[in-house]
């Protein structure tokens, strides 16, 4: 049962994660220890996620899946693992990433604000209304901005 569980999660799809460290590696902090620790925190708790969310999907998609040439092979759509045990299993994965989330929510929100400002700044310049995080995109490229900088580019 769990060897099909792990299969559901599509472990080998979590290579495409690893864009989260262009981030350390396109702004020179891949030697500085506090970043590398928070990015591969937060490849591991979006990889845990994403294996949920993957897993759910499974189930919504069942129907669909069982007439796929190759999706109907899936633990899910053949059944080797029940809706239920499907559903715990992926509740379980989603809920981990976020506790665990909050439980690092220093590590885990620094490692996932400064990968957005930083992979994503030009959409978020482009698209933001929000002065804190214009001014942040502005005069802080490459220090890491303090968490006040976080709350209140999310609470705006």
């Amino acid at each position: 049962m769990i060897r099909y569980i792990v299969q559901s999660m599509r472990i080998y799809q979590w290579t495409k994660n690893l864009v989260l460290f262009a981030g350390l590696i396109f702004t020179l902090k891949f030697l500085d220890p506090p970043y590398v620790r928070d990015t591969i925190l937060g490849f591991f708790l979006f990889s845990l996620a994403v294996s949920g969310m993957y897993i759910l999907n499974d189930i919504l998609d069942i129907e669909r899946d069982r007439l796929h040439v190759t999706k109907r092979n899936r633990p899910i759509a053949t059944g080797a693992v029940s809706v239920r045990t499907a559903v715990t299993g992926g509740v379980l994965l989603l809920s981990a990433a976020i506790a665990l989330s909050f439980a690092a929510r220093h590590l885990a929100a620094r490692g996932a604000f400064y990968a957005n400002v930083h992979l994503g700044d030009g959409w978020i310049a482009c698209c933001s209304q929000s002065a804190p995080a214009r001014q942040t995109l502005r005069h802080d490229r490459v220090s890491m901005p303090p968490l006040s900088a976080l709350s209140e580019f999310l609470t705006t």
